[in-house]
């Protein structure tokens, strides 16, 4: 486990009281960028790291990990949207 995951283990139970993504950047002195890179191998290996509005938080409720299933598979979807515009704009693009 790495030590983002690791730590949002110990510390933070709940949507109601979440870290920031912001607040693990300073504890752990990286870019946001980086704490959202070991979030996501987190998740990949299997770690219940929600997220919420307000942050992260490790759960193992169901409906807390299918709430964040259901946020990143919004994103998605958006993103799949933008890539559909951008390729109407450009007709060698393959889809």
């Amino acid at each position: 486990m790495n030590p983002v995951a690791e730590y949002i283990r110990k510390n933070y139970h709940s949507m109601d009281d979440p870290v920031t993504g912001s607040q693990l950047s300073a504890v752990f002195g990286v870019k946001d960028i980086e704490i959202r890179r070991l979030i996501n191998e987190a998740r990949s290996s299997g770690e219940p790291i929600c997220s919420c509005g307000k942050g992260y938080y490790y759960s193992e409720n169901t409906s807390d990990i299918c709430r964040t299933i259901d946020s990143m598979r919004g994103r998605i979807q958006k993103q799949e949207n933008a890539i559909a515009g951008l390729c109407s704009c450009c007709a060698s693009v393959i889809v």
